[in-house]
């Protein structure tokens, strides 16, 4: 599919405003439910290459009032593991620091709530497995663990 527009963010100002740039990506926003393989997508979003982390803040926001406004719970948010969305876990008081680890916090929409962030567990396998085929270790807590013979075959 080809797609040719201009950056759009849907017009809400507290966004961003538009933009005369060119658009080269989607950001795509879904909801699913919990107890079946319904799946809804809710927005789409033309944009130029990674959106930043307060924007994605913002919408993630909006759709959860939209979604609860038509009587949706929302109980957590999942993205895959890009820089971006992690920026966006920061913003929402998430860490995976060490020291201070931290997947959920208060609601944005009701404070007596808690939301918890995820990360996508396909994409989570993707990326041990890109960083084993490419740094040939993996380290865990102390432990390094070395591949030295690393066979991909198809199954």
């Amino acid at each position: 599919m080809k797609f040719d527009g201009l950056v759009d963010y849907g017009g809400d100002s507290t966004i961003t405003n538009k933009s005369d740039k060119l658009a080269d990506h989607a950001l795509v926003m879904m909801f699913r439910c919990y107890r079946s393989k319904w799946v809804r997508l809710i927005a789409v979003y033309a944009t130029s290459s990674a959106t930043t982390s307060i924007v994605i803040q913002n919408i993630v926001v909006k759709a959860m009032k939209a979604l609860e406004k038509k009587g949706a719970v929302v109980t957590n948010v999942v993205c895959d593991g890009h820089p971006t969305n992690k920026g966006v876990h920061r913003l929402f008081g998430v860490s995976g620091e060490m020291k201070n680890v931290t997947h959920y916090n208060k609601h944005p929409t009701n404070q007596d709530e808690k939301i918890y962030f995820l990360f996508d567990v396909p994409h989570i396998m993707t990326c041990i497995r890109n960083h084993i085929f490419t740094h040939k270790f993996v380290q865990v807590n102390t432990l390094l663990i070395r591949f030295r013979k690393l066979i991909l075959k198809k199954c």
